[in-house]
């Protein structure tokens, strides 16, 4: 374990070792053992240098990684891994939460990534059986849905699948205790192959996702974002928490879901919504108002469904839904507010329908790029 421990010091760890850490964590002792060995190291590296550790923190946060800047590259390497070592210990690690997502697959096509680090590039089109590197088979696919076989040779073993859908594609997935996921475009799913933890079933989200959660009292599903957390025993919602976007949100269809920040723990004080009330997170804190649901959830179905929302805001969802860069840098266009619902539309479908509220031009270049730009 002190090599692992060396590596988590270095950011050298990998997912297989960092899982093994946190069970090694789970012990009152270990915690103490680990605590120490941060102390001296923490020591070690800034005996000789005065860092503001707010700054530090907030810009690891923001993810920025700008190779000009000396200063942030350098506490990058040496405060990242302490500034998230608290949070470790309540098992909501920011700090796992980036290296989970830190994968980056360049590809037009949904992608799943094993636990044994096979990457398989998926065909929506079809209907086969997918196999690990010994080819023993895990999942049966239907086109754009996953179903898990399941199996009892990985007790007690926690083996992570990453699914990957990238803009333009939409996916689901039945997880192994039968959970259904329903994975938007642009969207990164990490969760385990088999639930063996007996007290919590966790998976780790980066985008948009419906969950419909199987009931199980005795074991809480706990979805982890950037921002904030949410904790159900068997209930549907709709989780959105993509990095461009100005808000992160829980929407709940049925049943009632604990909601916290995703540097805290689960408590009395964390905020419990029900049935069409939306939880948003901004600087502020966690939020909660009514709201439409069909709004939040008509993307499953292929419908873009807007409700007095920002043009700037819109034009995100678009295209993410299309698979297309739209650029308009006007503000007064991208305040504007639209409602509408389209289903089976194309892009330029979409615009002409606004431009008839709004007068604005737009020039496609190519298939994967529009800019949008005031009539004059």
């Amino acid at each position: 374990m002190k090599t692992i421990i060396i590596k988590y010091l270095n950011n050298a760890i990998s997912e297989a070792e960092l899982i093994l850490l946190q069970d090694w964590l789970k012990d009152a002792d270990n915690q103490e053992i680990f605590k120490k060995m941060l102390g001296i190291n923490h020591k070690l590296d800034f005996t000789y240098q005065k860092i503001d550790t707010d700054f530090a923190y907030q810009k690891i946060l923001e993810g920025s990684t700008s190779k000009s800047n000396s200063k942030l590259r350098k506490l990058y390497h040496t405060f990242f891994k302490y500034a998230a070592i608290s949070i470790l210990f309540l098992g909501l690690s920011i700090s796992v939460y980036y290296l989970i997502f830190r994968e980056n697959v360049s590809t037009n096509q949904v992608t799943l990534i094993l636990g044994d680090g096979t990457k398989k590039v998926i065909n929506d089109e079809r209907s086969t059986v997918i196999t690990d590197k010994k080819g023993q088979a895990i999942i049966n696919q239907k086109q754009n849905r996953f179903q898990y076989i399941k199996t009892d040779s990985l007790r007690g073993k926690l083996h992570f699948n990453q699914l990957i859908v990238p803009y333009g594609k939409q996916f689901s997935v039945e997880l192994s205790d039968g959970t259904l996921v329903f994975l938007n475009a642009g969207t990164k799913l990490r969760y385990p192959r088999t639930f063996t933890d007996v007290n919590l079933r966790e998976v780790y989200l980066e985008g948009e996702a419906l969950f419909n959660v199987k009931q199980n009292k005795e074991r809480p599903f706990i979805v982890h974002t950037d921002k904030m957390n949410i904790r159900v025993l068997g209930t549907e919602f709709n989780v959105s928490s993509y990095k461009n976007d100005y808000e992160r949100s829980v929407v709940l269809k049925e049943g009632s879901v604990g909601v916290y920040k995703s540097r805290e723990a689960f408590n009395k004080n964390s905020i419990i919504i029900k049935p069409n009330q939306e939880a948003i997170i901004d600087k502020q804190g966690i939020k909660v108002r009514e709201t439409n649901i069909e709004k939040h959830i008509a993307w499953v179905n292929g419908v873009l469904h807007f409700s007095s929302d920002r043009f700037d805001e819109i034009i995100k969802k678009l295209e993410r839904h299309y698979n297309i860069n739209i650029e308009s840098n006007d503000e007064a266009i991208n305040s504007i507010i639209y409602t509408g619902i389209f289903e089976e539309k194309t892009i330029e479908d979409i615009l002409n329908t606004f431009q008839k509220i709004t007068r604005f031009k737009y020039q496609k270049y190519g298939k994967n790029k529009i800019i949008i730009s005031p009539f004059k």
